[in-house]
């Protein structure tokens, strides 16, 4: 029993409230049997909420645990875990079934949206079915033969007639649980404030600051946000000029373990005013880009988080600031922007 071994020394580094978990599974596994323990089993896998390991790395992680691939398509055990958030937690279910009749269920539970506490459980769980002996109903024991009867010693009694006896009632079968349907995708709002540092849309690089406000549905997430980014007034003889930008913002992309990466568009308007020229002139300019944005979110709480981003977006429309008859600078064709801040959401 190495493999049993290995899960308690696992069990053993654990917090303790880990300890409630594996208790609660070796009490579900308990069950007496004399048949060998079955190494192989068939798994089922999902995974709702996009912050848990794919079924392969999973696999991986089991095989290296018990020396061997123990994953078979053909194993006539069959194990489905279905992982899906519920109340500000993680939530795995576990279904144990064997030739299409379930066996055994369990749940495991972690406060909060990080899966590594999660895993550590879930796997600890499925190298105990692997080490449990599958639950096959005992075989009956062969007839005995019995002895000759003996002959009585004094005449038999006459036999009376039997009795009428009312058949006892049967009991009719428990009706057999429909099997439960896929978990539903959690959904989650959240709202972010960003700050951090622009370029290529102003004269200079300049500082920006942005408010979002997200929906996550699955591994999918939308945003919607503004943001507005100022700079230095920026020296252009005989004067200088000083511009602003802002830009609202719609986000869509996929979310895995927390970095999410997708295509933004944003839209707005450039404000400029010049200072020290013949004419000094306040323009406003369209401003329209579209590109790749990534932002990585740290979890602190199931309700607070820290979120670094970053982007380039392409300029579908060229800005230009003119003081006068004097173009005093024009846009690049990409411009970016890098920041940081905090993250509130269920």
């Amino acid at each position: 029993m190495d493999r049993a071994r290995q899960a308690w020394d696992v069990l053993a580094g654990s917090m303790a409230r880990r300890r409630f978990h594996v208790l609660g599974v070796l009490a579900w596994l308990a069950v007496p049997s004399l048949a060998a323990a079955d190494d192989t089993i068939r798994l089922e896998y999902e995974d709702s909420t996009g912050t848990c390991p794919a079924e392969d790395d999973l696999r991986s992680e089991l095989a290296a645990r018990v020396g061997e691939d123990p994953i078979d398509p053909t194993s006539a055990r069959t194990v489905s875990v279905a992982i899906a958030s519920a109340d500000r937690a993680l939530v795995a279910r576990i279904v144990v079934s064997e030739g299409g009749e379930p066996t055994g269920r369990r749940e495991l539970r972690h406060v909060g949206r990080r899966c590594d506490e999660l895993t550590e459980d879930l796997l600890l769980t499925l190298t105990l079915i692997l080490d449990t002996p599958p639950m096959h109903p005992p075989e009956s024991a062969p007839p005995v033969e019995s002895a000759p009867p003996v002959e009585p010693a004094v005449e038999p009694a006459e036999p009376t007639e039997p009795s009428a006896v009312a058949p006892a009632p049967t009991a009719e079968p428990a009706p057999t649980p429909a099997p439960a349907g896929p978990l539903p995708a959690p959904v989650s709002v959240h709202v972010d404030v960003l700050g951090g540092v622009a370029f290529g849309a102003l004269p200079n690089v300049g500082w920006l600051v942005e408010a979002d406000l997200g929906v996550a549905l699955g591994r999918w997430r939308l945003a919607l946000g503004g943001r507005y980014s100022g700079s230095p007034a920026e020296p252009f003889a005989p004067g200088s000029v000083r511009a602003s930008l802002v830009r609202a913002r719609v986000f869509a992309g996929p979310v895995f373990y927390g970095v999410e990466a997708g295509l933004a568009l944003a839209a707005g308007a450039l404000f400029a005013a010049g200072e020290g020229f013949a004419e000094n002139d306040r323009v406003t300019r369209a401003s329209v880009g579209v590109g790749p944005r990534v932002a990585w979110t740290w979890q602190v709480t199931p309700a607070f988080g820290l979120r670094v981003f970053g982007e380039l977006l392409v300029a579908l429309v060229h800005t230009a600031i003119r003081v006068g008859p004097e173009t005093v600078w024009s846009g690049g064709p990409v411009t970016g922007a890098l920041g940081a801040g905090v993250v509130w959401g269920s």
